[in-house]
């Protein structure tokens, strides 16, 4: 081998450096990023931080990277357009890791995500033994993929479950009889021949179908509901018209898989599987593996088996392998140890490897992400992370400062958007832009270590890093006498353990503890259809515990999740708000509209008569470039203003249709403060922190945060309903501190208009700011299902828990 010369190699540069950016509302920024550093970007919602990772800095390394594939490569991985910016220098290889989860598919896990299901096949397939008694397993590593459809459990299909009629879901009230459709999949009006067959079967075992459905022989309810087909003559009386049939009767549950297996479309399914719950599958037993296969043994262990452990007690079983002894052993757990070491490293110790991907939050899946990055031990990458906080308790964030630290010292250089206080902190080189949201962002405010910020004019981010309380009241200290509570006993549902909490009524409560605690099982399996069984609806599964009292003041339930407010890019601020209809009428109000024969349905542009005809209102035109990228392009026609010219020439206050959809909502609110149905909504969007959106923004490129807080200005913007209930999802994401702040006033309103706000969170400000806090834990996964405190967040401050050691600085 050739010695190596002495020739100079040209150092990497210190800097990535961004000259005159322009994306969205960036004014000409100029900021310089230290490479193999960790560098926080933060500033408040819409003030352009996004903008600036996403849609410059990440966005031209994208384009950069791409750059020498051939044309036709560059059309399969999607390549995209130089970003509106002067210059970009420093460049290099960048990598997202995002919240997004990709996989939608229930067979990718946690195991086979980070590769550790691809080492245990390898092992098991090498060192793996078996008693004789299973029809001999294959001892190659594909052998023991549940995607290899010659291994799989024919049962389930490699799944490890079912989908099956589930009791609780399937009947309602038992005070109900069957003739008062007490099967609610029978209600129905398309099920009409099942519920007079029901009346029928009925009668024909001596019961009376008026009965309540508690008084029927518990015989009787069995065969209603599990009945595989009994022989029926029945007298019928089907839309008015009398019948003798024939038949067979076929009980609810066995109907249900049925009507699955048989469904001719999406709809007819969605309408069976509303009454199914998953179950494990009885054959596999959730293993996913044949017979032969799920036999097969290391260290005294199935591969299902280690697959159903936590990911704690998986590294610990991989441990006693490693310590036996045979080096084939230790060779094979040294690789499967160092990936489930890194995914306790970042805080998902709780998860098992066998959790469908699917199923994770955002910031779980952004976490799982975080530690494939870790193990492969790659430099000289930047990684850019979204808010990899979101999900996580603060006693957890020294975990992922840990990990991010650790991509770092690797070599890399590590970009985060962040609101989080503690990572703000520590990070070596923080990045503020504002001062404000929307045209009241994209300015520089400061760059360089974090210690600067506190000198920085126009800092918003600098006075909660000196005192995070600032500006919070103090937390309540004692509950209000007057108060009317909300009883659960034995709730139960995934890692919940027979847990009794209760809730104070026309109150804010908070609901917290580490990841994987229980909270979302507690809130969706127990509360939520606790709830909406309370204020009427019947269309959720019956709650997850022995007893409910306390809910005869809930009026209504509105659950405020992070789901997408629309799925076309035709849905935005205005539609969803309910302004748009009222500005159309407006302009077709308007004296110009008269004599051009415009009426309130040409100011649509889902309307072929008033929006432009060449870009069918959608404001741009998609060129096709053969084996280029497709391109998008403003329209020239109407040059992206959506509507028709003659559409265009009505005014309302000065402004034109296209005019009024680009108007800020802050904007819109002080235009149209006086029109009764306009004003009000866009001032709840200013209230809840989304006064930079655009009026005609499209709901698809919200975010989840975004949706979130759309959803609430919508509620706030309506009339008050007393005994609502309000049930919120994390809140604070996408939140900076200052947010916050605005978020807690509001939810504040929502009390003091009637209702009662529980929100699943975990950021300090808003505990604080509650009249009751529920805490459960006091760890993830099998150590937690508990609750571990509930009281006012003053008491829990007090108390020895996570939360209380949280809150306790606040206090």
């Amino acid at each position: 081998m050739a010695e190596p010369t002495d020739r100079p190699v040209s150092p990497s540069p210190d800097f990535l450096r961004v000259r005159g950016a322009r994306v969205h509302n960036l004014r000409d920024l100029d900021v310089d990023l230290p490479h193999r550093a960790l560098v926080v970007v933060t500033g408040v919602s819409g003030s352009g931080k996004s903008s600036l990772v996403h849609g410059t800095v990440h966005a031209e390394a994208q384009r950069r990277h791409l750059q020498p594939l051939s044309a036709f490569t560059r059309q399969l991985v999607g390549g995209s357009l130089r970003p509106d910016v002067d210059a970009v220098t420093g460049v290099c290889a960048s990598v997202a890791v995002g919240q997004a989860r990709a996989a939608t598919n229930p067979r990718s896990t946690v195991g086979t995500a980070t590769d550790v299901h691809d080492y245990l096949r390898s092992l098991f397939a090498v060192l793996g033994t078996w008693d004789g008694s299973a029809g001999t397993p294959e001892m190659t590593a594909r052998a023991f993929s549940f995607n290899s459809s010659a291994h799989a459990c024919t049962d389930c299909g490699g799944l490890g479950t079912t989908l099956r009629g589930d009791a609780g879901l399937v009947l309602d009230a038992p005070s109900h009889s069957l003739r008062e459709g007490v099967l609610r999949p029978w209600r129905d009006r398309r099920a009409e021949v099942e519920h007079e067959l029901s009346l029928r079967f009925a009668e024909s075992l001596g019961a009376d179908p008026d009965l309540p459905w508690s008084e029927l022989d518990a015989a009787v309810r069995h065969r209603l509901l599990h009945e595989t087909g009994a022989p029926l003559r029945a007298a019928l009386t089907i839309r008015g018209r009398e019948t003798v049939r024939d038949t067979r009767f076929v009980g609810v549950l066995p109907w249900l898989e049925a009507s699955l297996r048989d469904a001719p479309g999406e709809s007819a399914r969605s309408r069976a599987s509303a009454f199914m719950s998953v179950s494990t599958c009885p054959g596999c037993r959730g293993g996913r593996l044949s017979p032969a296969q799920a036999s097969v043994r290391v260290a005294g262990q199935g591969i299902a088996d280690v697959c159903r452990m936590e990911i704690t007690d998986a590294l610990a079983w991989s441990g006693e392998l490693a310590s036996a002894g045979d080096p084939r052993a230790a060779a094979g757990a040294a690789e499967i140890r160092g990936r489930l070491e890194n995914l306790v490293r970042v805080g998902v110790g709780y998860l098992t490897l066998d959790r469908p991907v699917p199923t994770l939050s955002g910031g779980e899946a952004q976490r799982v992400r975080l530690a494939t990055h870790l193990g492969m031990g790659m430099f000289g990458l930047m990684y850019v992370f979204d808010e990899p906080s979101t999900g996580l308790h603060p006693r957890d964030t020294g975990l992922l400062l840990d990990a991010l630290r650790a991509l770092r010292d690797q070599g890399n250089s590590v970009l985060v958007v962040e609101h989080d206080l503690d990572v703000i902190a520590a990070a070596d080189w923080v990045v503020e832009v504002g001062p404000g949201p929307g045209t009241h962002g994209g300015s520089l405010i400061h760059a360089g270590p974090v210690s600067g910020l506190a000198s920085a004019e126009g800092s918003v981010t600098a006075p909660f890093l000196a005192s995070p309380a600032a500006g919070s009241r103090p937390p309540r200290g004692a509950p209000d006498p007057e108060w009317e509570f909300a009883e659960f006993t034995g709730a139960e549902g995934n890692n919940l353990r027979s847990v009794s909490v209760r809730f104070p009524l026309g109150a804010m409560t908070c609901v917290t503890g580490v990841s994987g605690s229980g909270k979302s099982s507690l809130v969706t399996h127990v509360l939520e259809p606790a709830l909406a069984a309370a204020a009427g609806r019947v269309d959720r599964p019956a709650p997850r515990c022995a007893s409910v009292s306390g809910l005869d003041g809930v009026t209504g339930l509105v659950a405020v999740g992070q789901s997408p407010i629309g799925r076309t890019p035709r849905s935005n601020a205005a539609t969803y708000m309910g302004v748009f209809d009222r500005l159309r009428k407006m302009f077709a109000a308007a004296p110009e509209s008269a004599g051009a024969g415009l009426g309130a349905g040409d100011f649509s542009f889902n309307n072929a008569g008033g929006r432009c005809a060449a870009c069918e209102g959608t404001g741009v035109v998609q060129v096709e470039m053969f084996f280029l990228p497709d391109v998008e392009l403003a329209c020239e026609t109407c040059a992206g203003a959506r509507f028709s010219e003659r559409t265009l020439v009505p005014r309302v206050r000065g402004l034109n249709i296209a005019q009024v959809l680009g108007l800020t909502a802050e904007r819109a609110a002080e235009v149209f403060a006086d029109v009764r149905g306009v004003g009000a909504p866009m001032r709840a969007l200013v209230d809840v922190g989304l006064g930079y959106l655009l009026l005609g923004q499209s709901a698809t490129t919200l975010s989840g945060g975004e949706a979130q807080r759309l959803k609430l200005a919508r509620e706030l913007s309506g009339d008050a309903v007393p005994g609502t209930a309000y049930l919120l999802d994390e809140p604070t994401h996408g939140l900076h501190a200052a947010d916050v702040a605005r978020l807690n006033s509001v939810l504040r309103s929502l009390v003091e208009r009637g209702g009662t706000v529980v929100a699943v969170t975990h950021h300090p400000a808003v505990m604080a700011a509650a009249d009751w806090l529920v805490e459960l834990g006091e760890e993830g996964g099998s150590g937690g299902g508990k609750v571990v405190a509930q009281d006012v967040p003053a008491a829990v401050a007090r108390q020895d828990t996570h939360t209380g050691r949280v809150l306790a600085r606040w206090a």
